[in-house]
């Protein structure tokens, strides 16, 4: 156990050699390692070289010597075999180096992170996206803003339509990417993207493809696959129900790639947007008595002011779905 600047760290280790197995395990201790000690360390196995090793981290060879020595202590074995002026690395030095690096590299990305918060020069945007939108649109928005903006971390958070609103009010997302039929209140501002229509989706094998223009008394008795999350599913049974109709419901899911892979494996059809069918392989038809069509929007909270990186993704995304639509 050694602590490493108030960090704790729990190691075992095991070094296989030839002919046999050698296990080599680090002696619990309470003495404290400095970040120093492994930078030193570190240098040395870079260079194997103590003096050249000293002139990379600014000190004289005599105190590099001295910490290595004292970190051999720590750890309860040679980290070098020393033979004059070569050295090598020890089996206890190549298993060190190893756990060693990786605190440095630690170290200099919490450096790194720190850093840039204390500048201001890392943001965060937080967006809601619903799981029925195809990404294929915001990711050139992203590859885009990525490129134009490297200190902002996008974090995306997977969200229910009914739980957008909230999510907004409440700040736990800067703005979110819905798909919705009705406007929505005053309080929040709505930046159109697309329309998309909601379509009929079978494989092609399925005996509906033979039609061209299909109404819902033909699914009447059809395998029907439930998409849970689909931001229409009442309206469609609804519908159904409506008109004395049933569907022989073969599964209901959240998931929307195990939908439309049960699609793409003929065992039944669904409704779903026009993009994801498209985007699956699916073959896909308009029913001539339910003409859905959803509203895809960016939306955010009208009385909340932006901050300017979140303003110009948002622009970044509806100039991309502007040059694909």
């Amino acid at each position: 156990m050694l602590i490493l600047d108030g960090l704790w760290v729990q190691y075992r280790l095991t070094i296989e050699a030839q002919p046999k197995a050698i296990r080599i395990y680090a002696p619990k201790c309470t003495e404290l390692m400095q970040f120093n000690q492994i930078n030193y360390f570190l240098r040395t196995c870079d260079t194997l070289n103590f003096t050249r090793a000293a002139e990379l981290c600014h000190v004289s060879q005599p105190s590099l010597s001295a910490a290595i020595q004292k970190l051999e202590d720590e750890l309860g074995g040679e980290l070098f075999l020393r033979q004059g002026r070569n050295i090598t690395l020890t089996p206890l030095g190549v298993a060190m180096r190893t756990h060693l690096s990786q605190i440095e590299e630690a170290r200099n990305a919490a450096n790194r992170t720190a850093s840039e918060i204390v500048h201001g020069h890392v943001d965060t945007i937080d967006l809601g996206l619903m799981c029925t939108l195809s990404p294929e649109h915001l990711l050139s928005a992203i590859a885009l803003f990525g490129k134009t903006h490297p200190q902002v971390e996008l974090l995306v958070h997977d969200i229910w339509e009914t739980r957008a609103q909230e999510l907004l009010l409440t700040g736990a997302i800067d703005c979110v990417i819905v798909a919705h039929t009705q406007d929505l209140p005053e309080r929040f501002t709505e930046h159109n993207l697309t329309n998309e229509p909601m379509l009929l989706a079978l494989h092609e094998s399925h005996p509906l493809c033979k039609q061209a223009n299909l109404t819902l008394a033909d699914l009447h008795d059809q395998q029907y696959v439930d998409r849970l999350r689909c931001e229409f599913r009442e309206i469609f049974f609804e519908s159904m129900g409506a008109r004395n109709l049933n569907v022989k419901t073969v599964m209901r899911s959240e998931r929307e790639d195990l939908v439309r892979e049960s699609i793409s494996q003929g065992i039944g059809v669904s409704i779903m947007p026009k993009s994801a069918a498209m985007n699956a392989g699916l073959q896909t038809r308009e029913l001539t008595d339910m003409n859905i069509v959803r509203k895809i929007s960016v939306v955010t909270v009208k009385e909340r002011e932006l901050k300017p990186i979140t303003e110009q993704f948002i622009q970044m995304v509806r100039s991309a779905y502007n040059a694909k639509c």
